[in-house]
Order: structure tokens, then C-alpha cells, then sequence
């Protein structure tokens, strides 16, 4: 069974953005319809839990806004379109069933017919949101979200014909998925051109993001954008592919704080050249947005705080199309290859776009290899960086260092951490500060006399081996530093942690009812509390995936905290995640009592107009008191984003303003 960790007092889950369930609000005006597939199921069945559906196409046929379709475990061998719309607040959610495997396998390459344009799931409706499934062996296409504001969260698509996933849509969204082994049409480099990949934003897409995705040893790029604008690919690792990340025919896109390494001996190194970061051009940008949009050079792209490995080249730029691309505070840490005319860490090839700038990343080779190659010096602008030995004068400029950056060298050489620097670093203090970001790849922020490279230096060593002392993020274009808050909750008692061997947090993972339970019977009762002792049979919830939350839901019920999520039968939902909205209402309840209802709405947000929504109030009452800042603004008003999941580490923050607990560090 995949996805399922070991849990301490807290746990790394996923479940529906557009869950109506919880523990703290009551369900009002609610029209939604949760529906089952099985593969004991009939379709002439009413799709309940008892008697559920047999196939996906019933689903989609009979899918609404707000409607939830889970899948149970097992294998199913169909192609389907869904058409439908959901909306903002209502979207429309196909999910596996937890703790099962739900698989959509095509059958050994036959569903759909390859070269068809297909996918195992294809999503031309808005608002949805795609969790938690295992897709293989399309004779297509994967996934493919033609739609927008469309989601894929927690899915593993691999060894499929095409493409794993293919995001087409405005404001498509791929996050916490996992991407391999796909464009198996060019196993061992079969084709000329043409192939596919693992994860893309392209065919004219605006403003999607992949984030918090890994792809490997796909037969094609690993993360890519083209034909695009406004693309945002951040946090992810990708590694072993033909290009693992791959940026062409784009504009204003944003490659942020991503791992990227070639191991050595990979199965594909001996059939391509393998880069770390291909910038490139081919046709060009439309625009519009449309196959008949005018082309138009690629410029405006930014690369910020990555770390890349090992690659045949770690970076390889065409410069003809790159007016105005920003690289900055990036690792390039020792390319493999020697090839003619590519045996280079980094490579800019010949070109002519002006307004370039190179700066404060840290290029390390340890070999006879070239540092770096420019083929047409005098149009990009380098300045402090710092190079491990003497570069080509074409690439020198103003505040470099040159030298051994000393890096800390520990752990596995393809890890992040490898490539950190040690207390003797001459990279350290080096940087200038540029307006684009003042925080690292972990987004640890960066102070008036930044780091040289990815990663900035800390020092101190954090209780949570995840949550360094100056571990923030960014909301609503505003950091917030969040380390002290976790600590605090640690220091009171209410955590302790995700998983041990180091300590670990898991901030950035999204909070589950089942430690809001945790949470909140110890703001109730005090960090002492214990859970009552067996027998726990209240919920028919699965508890396998962590046995430990049952005996939390059983607390909840005997002190009359929750009424459950669902009636018939009775389950406690412990793996939904929080949207903000619920978790003002959680937040609410442990501050002022269960009892507690706030005031009436009076139209604060300019995403919550609809004052007579349960939620309005409580997000509302939740911004006045500080529990959850806004996640931005639209005109002169603030913006809630209800639906946007709560992080760990912004429930941390909650639960520390709602407790007032004081604020520490070790």
C-alpha cells in the first residue's frame, strides 16, 4: 500500500480541498453528493458506499458542482472525459478512497489508442480536483487537465505512452504528485523528436504551476513548460530524466527552488545528453495563448535558488531568445560530461538577447572540466558569483569569488544538504541583494548581506531537522517567519513532530482532522491531556493508515467536540485536510470554547461576499483576531482564499495565536 508513513503524534496525509465535513462547523445549504466506485460495483446502483458504482464512466456522466466521487481500491482499465463544471466553492473532486489503491491502467498501452490525443482521465470541465490515484500503462496520454483552475494533488502516473501528466488549462495546478518512467514511446531514445515527458504546463496554458512534484527516468524532460506564459515550477525534484527540467517557448515563467541531479549510471545517460536546466527556444511564444496566437521570442523567465547536480550540463542556455532572463542564487554543483563542444557546468550558446543577468550563484567542479563555457560573451551581465576555479574571462564579473566554496559535503551527494555551506565558506555575506526574493531554497530568509548560491547559511541547529531557525513563507506577498511558532508549539507540549530519526515537523504538508483532534483536546484540556484507553468503536472509519488517531476521535466524541462527519455510518474523516475556512472555525473553537459562534458577516473579503455562507463569519472572526492573515488583496480589500489548504506550519501558527502561547526558539 503506497503513500502510508509511520506516524508519531502527527501525520503526512491528503484528502478533497472541497471537503464540507468537520468536526467544528455544521453542514449548511449543503447540495453536494458524495458517490462510490468499486469493482464489486454495479452502474445501475445509486453509488453509495453500500452499493456503489462499477465504473468511472458512470461517474462522469453523472457528475455536478461540488460532488465527490471516490474510488476504491483496485484496477480499473477505462478512458474517460469529464465535462462538467465545478465551480470555485463548489468543485467537483474524483479521489481514491483512502488507505486503497485506486489504479486506472490502460491495459498494457491499449486504452486509448496511442497517437490519439487521449488520456486514462481527461478533464475539459473547470473547477476539479484529481487526488490520490495511481495511473499506468496509457496507450496516450496520462492525465490531462484541458480545463481550468483544475487540480492534481497526491497522484502517481508512470509508464505511460505519453505524457504522465499534461496540464493545458489556465491555472491548472500539479502538486505533492509523482511523475516516472512516461513517454515510454522513446524507451532507450528511439525517436528523433516528438516524445513526451513526465509533467508539463504547455499548449498554451497561463498561469499553472507544478510544485512539490518528483519525476525521474522519464523518456523525455522530467518538469517542463513550453508554449506557455506564467508558469510557476517550484520545489520540486526531478532527476535522471532526458532534460530534467525543460523551459522553451515561454515567457515571465518562474523555476524556483527545485532539486534537479543526474545520477551516475543512470539508465538514460548512455542514450542523451542530459541536462540539469535546458533553456531553449523551438517555435516560440503565441500570443494569444492559441495555436494561431503570433510567435514571439521567449524572454522574462527567472531562476531562482536551485540546486542541480551532476548533469552532463547542470545548465544549458540559448541566448538568441532570452531577453531579460534572470538566474540568480543557484548551486551547480559538478557536471559529468565531456562531450565536444558541451563539457561545461554551466553553458550559454551563442545569441544575441540582451538584458541577462547572472548573479550570486555558486558553480562548483571539482575535476578537469570546464566551469563554464560562453559562447558569445558581452550579453549577459555576471556579478558575484562565485566560481570554484578561475572561469572564462566571458563570464567574470564585479563581487566574484574565487575558490573552494567549502561546502558541508554531508549526507548523499545528490541531497540538498550536500551542497549547503559549512561556517569557513567564502560564499557567505558575498551576495547582493536583489528585489526578486530575499529568501533561500528552503526560504529561509535571506538578510541584508545574503549568501552566494541556493542555499543560506544558519548556524544553529533547529529541534526539527526540517524547520531551520529561519524557516518562513510567503503569503499574500508577505513572509512570515514561522520557526518560532513551531517551536512554541513543541515547547507547550501539543506536538511532537511527524517522524523521528532526525526530527521532523513536515511543515509544509497539509493538517488532517486527526491532529485537530490532537490539537484540540489539548487546548481544551491542557498539553497533559491523554486519550481515553481502548476499546475505541465509535467511527467505522479505516484507522490502518494510522491507528494512533483513533483513540484522539474517540476523545472529541466523549468531550462532545464532534459530532462526526458523517451519520450513516458513522465515520470521523479523520485524513480530510483542512481549507482555511474550517480551519478559522477550528481555530475559533480552541480559542473562545466549542459553544462559540461568531458575530454576522459583514462582507470583509473580497472572495467571501456571500455573507450568508457558514463561513464568511467564521473567516471573518478568524482574520479579526489574528488566527489566519489574509493570503492577499483585491482592491482595497483582503482576499481569504477559503478553500487554500492550512499547512502544518500555518496550523502551527494558528493554534499559537488562539492558545497565546509564548514564542521561542532552542
Amino acid at each position: 500500500m503506497r503513500n502510508l508513513l509511520a506516524f508519531a503524534l502527527a501525520v503526512v496525509i491528503s484528502i478533497p480541498i472541497n471537503s464540507s465535513k468537520t468536526a467544528f462547523v455544521p453542514k449548511e445549504n449543503s447540495t453536494a453528493n458524495i458517490y462510490y466506485i468499486s469493482t464489486t460495483g454495479v452502474d445501475s446502483n445509486p453509488g453509495t458506499f453500500a452499493q456503489p458504482w462499477r465504473t468511472i464512466l458512470k461517474a462522469a456522466n453523472m457528475v455536478q458542482a461540488g460532488d465527490t466521487i471516490y474510488i476504491r481500491g483496485g484496477t480499473y482499465h477505462e478512458s474517460n472525459m469529464f465535462y462538467t463544471d465545478g465551480t470555485q466553492t463548489a468543485p467537483i473532486t474524483i479521489s481514491g478512497y483512502f488507505g486503497e489503491e485506486a489504479i486506472i491502467d490502460g491495459n498494457a498501452y491499449q486504452i486509448p489508442n496511442k497517437n490519439s490525443g487521449n488520456a486514462l482521465i481527461q478533464v475539459y470541465g473547470d473547477w476539479y480536483i484529481i487526488r490520490d490515484l495511481t495511473i499506468t500503462q496509457s496507450g496516450d496520454q496520462g492525465i490531462t487537465l484541458h480545463g481550468s483552475y483544475d487540480t492534481i494533488e497526491n497522484v502517481y502516473s508512470h509508464h505511460n505512452w505519453g505524457w504522465g501528466i499534461l496540464m493545458t488549462g489556465n491555472f491548472n495546478l500539479t502538486q505533492n504528485s509523482r511523475v516516472w518512467s512516461n513517454s515510454m514511446m522513446n524507451e532507450n531514445h528511439v525517436m528523433s523528436g516528438g516524445w513526451s515527458g513526465g509533467v508539463t504546463c504547455a499548449r498554451y496554458p497561463d498561469y499553472c504551476t507544478i510544485r512539490n512534484t518528483k519525476s525521474w527516468e522519464n523518456w523525455g524532460e522530467g518538469i517542463s513548460t513550453f508554449e506557455s506564459m506564467h508558469t510557476t515550477i517550484k520545489g520540486n525534484t526531478s532527476y535522471d530524466n532526458q532534460q530534467n527540467i525543460y523551459i522553451s517557448d515561454t515567457k515571465y515563467a518562474l523555476v524556483q527552488g527545485n532539486l534537479s541531479y543526474c545520477t551516475a549510471g543512470n539508465e538514460i545517460d548512455p542514450y542523451e545528453l542530459q541536462n540539469g536546466i535546458l533553456v531553449y527556444e523551438e517555435l516560440g511564444v503565441p500570443i494569444p495563448l492559441a495555436p494561431n496566437g503570433t510567435r514571439n521570442k521567449s524572454s522574462d523567465n527567472t531562476f531562482l535558488n536551485n540546486i542541480v547536480i551532476g548533469c552532463d550540463n547542470n545548465l544549458f542556455a540559448t541566448q538568441n531568445q532570452a531577453a531579460n532572463n534572470l538566474y540568480a542564487y543557484n548551486t551547480f554543483v559538478n557536471s559529468d560530461d565531456n562531450s565536444p563542444g558541451y563539457a561545461a557546468n554551466i553553458q550559454f550558446q551563442s545569441g544575441t538577447a540582451s538584458n541577462q543577468s547572472f548573479i550570486n550563484n555558486l558553480i562548483y567542479q571539482s575535476n578537469s572540466i570546464a566551469i563554464a563555457q560562453m559562447d558569445q560573451p558581452g550579453i549577459i551581465s555576471f556579478s558575484n558569483n562565485l566560481w570554484s576555479k578561475t572561469p572564462p574571462s566571458g563570464v567574470s564579473g564585479p563581487g566574484d569569488v574565487i575558490g573552494d566554496p567549502k561546502l558541508a559535503m554531508s549526507g548523499s551527494p545528490y541531497s540538498p544538504d550536500w551542497s549547503s555551506l559549512s561556517d569557513s565558506s567564502p560564499a557567505k555575506n558575498k551576495g547582493i541583494v536583489i528585489s526578486v526574493t530575499n529568501v533561500d531554497f528552503y526560504d529561509t530568509i535571506r538578510d541584508a548581506f545574503p549568501d552566494i548560491g541556493a542555499l543560506e547559511y544558519t548556524g544553529s541547529t533547529p529541534t526539527f531537522a526540517d524547520v531551520p531557525i529561519t524557516y518562513s513563507t510567503t503569503l499574500g506577498g508577505i513572509t512570515y517567519l514561522l520557526h518560532d511558532y513551531i517551536q512554541a508549539l513543541y515547547d507547550a507540549g501539543y506536538t511532537a513532530g511527524c517522524l523521528t530519526d532526525p526530527l521532523r515537523y513536515c511543515p509544509d504538508n497539509t493538517m488532517i482532522r486527526a491532529e485537530s483532534s490532537v490539537f484540540m483536546l489539548r487546548g481544551q484540556y491542557g498539553s497533559s491531556y491523554a486519550a481515553p484507553p481502548a476499546p475505541w468503536d465509535r467511527f467505522g472509519d479505516d484507522w490502518s493508515p494510522g491507528p494512533w488517531a483513533e483513540k484522539w476521535a474517540e476523545g472529541m466524541w466523549n468531550a462532545g467536540l464532534t459530532a462526526g462527519c458523517w451519520t450513516d455510518p458513522l465515520l470521523n474523516c479523520p485524513w480530510d485536510q483542512f481549507p482555511r475556512v474550517q480551519a478559522a472555525a477550528f481555530g475559533l473553537k480552541m480559542k473562545y470554547g466549542n459553544s462559540y459562534v461568531p458575530s454576522p458577516a459583514t462582507g470583509v473579503f473580497a472572495d467571501m461576499t456571500d455573507t450568508s455562507f457558514w463561513g464568511t463569519k467564521w473567516a471573518e472572526q478568524a482574520y479579526a483576531d489574528g488566527l489566519l492573515p489574509a493570503c492577499g488583496t483585491s482592491g482595497e480589500q483582503p482576499l481569504f482564499c477559503p478553500n487554500d489548504l492550512v499547512t502544518r506550519a500555518w496550523g502551527a501558527y494558528m493554534i499559537v495565536k488562539a492558545k497565546d502561547l509564548p514564542l521561542s526558539r532552542p
